[in-house]
């Protein structure tokens, strides 16, 4: 197990707990995130698709606002996707103050920017994510931008009513070795689950294009709050268990799902050093390798033990023969025992070493001299038939 834990981390798994590598061996469900895991989380814009809702305002005033929304500094994926529309990364922030900026959360699932304009004007500039279906059914992530004044010229103020910009469809390509990851682990008896914090057709879109299958519902299922009233009528554990993934999910759904999965404990005993799924693939190839080794170990030892055990148990019924003189000669030690290793092996390097010894003695003998064929020669089976010769060199 500690030869099979050091290939783990040469392929990017890290046990923390030698077990895991057994439950891992024995993994039939794989929960995966979509962002950034079947996903390469790059996201890209195409600009003749974004949507303009207000008279006056190009598409690329919708772009601007949507940067300005954005931090320009220790960016996410989306932030670095929005400033990097623009020709300058400096155009952002080119002509404004910042006052205050709201960042993102899995609540709101928007951020805003409250800043000063050239003319000493208050704004307020936001960017979220609504629920576009037309972007969606495409796969298609949509972010909407929107604005408005602050004539109370004080960040914690609420503002006049928002003004509904635009719209941005986001693109994240699934990565390369998603589709034939997702392949491999279902050839192999692993059912992957998509959990996703995208709106529902997006992923069933996603779940599409990488093989994963369609049948995913929102996470108000997971709350029976579903308006399918066949949905609602399953149990929660075998919804769970017959979906292909669910979507507009928060961290609580996530560990609900994986608890009632019950792989919370094995999955928090192995860390993952790589992006992607392909490393959970090679790690339960691994892991099963090892358990195969412990397997056969397993029946090698039960079978050794039930033929010393059944042998001399024949052999006293059938013959009568007893063993009275067969037992060990072991005493109690007159001091407190404790593991003392060095003693143990150092012992154990001895009789290593003459049992190693004897056993090149023995084969030498019996492959480099005469004594085993004269033996072989002078027994009565081997003469009543003289086709049959049992000699070392017939034997290796």
């Amino acid at each position: 197990m500690a030869i099979g834990s050091h290939r783990l981390s040469q392929q990017g798994a890290i046990t923390k707990r030698m077990t895991a590598i057994e439950e891992m061996a024995g993994m039939d469900v794989l929960c995966s995130d979509k962002t950034g895991t079947l996903t390469l989380n790059k996201l890209s814009i195409d600009k003749n698709l974004i949507e303009v809702f207000t008279k006056g305002v190009s598409k690329d005033e919708v772009m601007l606002y949507a940067a300005r929304a954005s931090r320009t500094e220790n960016q996410d994926a989306i932030d670095a996707a929005m400033v990097g529309m623009l020709a300058d990364p400096k155009e952002a922030r080119a002509g404004i103050t910042e006052v205050h900026f709201l960042p993102f959360n899995p609540v709101d699932k928007r951020t805003a920017l409250t800043y000063i304009d050239a003319h000493g004007n208050w704004h307020r500039v936001s960017k979220g994510a609504p629920e576009q279906i037309s972007f969606a059914e495409r796969g298609l992530r949509s972010l909407a931008v929107a604005i408005q004044d602050v004539p109370e010229k004080t960040k914690e103020s609420a503002g006049g009513p928002w003004q509904f910009v635009g719209l941005l469809p986001l693109f994240d390509p699934p990565r390369h070795d998603s589709a034939e990851t997702i392949r491999r682990a279902l050839n192999l008896g692993v059912n992957v689950k998509m959990i996703t914090g995208d709106q529902l057709a997006i992923a069933k879109e996603a779940g599409r294009r990488l093989g994963m299958g369609t049948n995913m519902y929102p996470s108000s299922a997971l709350l029976g709050q579903n308006k399918d009233s066949v949905v609602d009528a399953l149990p929660v554990d075998e919804l769970i268990e017959k979906a292909d993934g669910f979507a507009g999910v928060f961290p609580e759904h996530k560990y609900e799902i994986v608890k009632r999965l019950q792989m919370t404990r094995s999955a928090s005993d192995i860390v993952l050093t790589e992006p992607g799924l392909s490393v959970i693939i090679s790690a339960v190839l691994t892991s099963r390798a090892i358990f195969q080794r412990m397997k056969n170990y397993t029946i090698y030892a039960v079978s050794i033990t039930i033929r010393i055990v059944l042998g001399f148990m024949l052999i006293a019924l059938i013959w009568k023969y007893y063993y009275d003189n067969l037992k060990d000669r072991v005493k109690p030690s007159p001091l407190p025992d404790s593991w003392k290793l060095k003693e143990i092996f150092a012992t154990g390097i001895v009789l290593g070493s003459y049992l190693a010894l004897m056993t090149v003695i023995f084969f030498w003998a019996m492959k480099e001299t005469a004594s085993f064929q004269l033996a072989s020669s002078s027994s009565p089976l081997l003469r009543a038939d003289k086709n049959i010769i049992f000699n070392a060199n017939g034997l290796f």
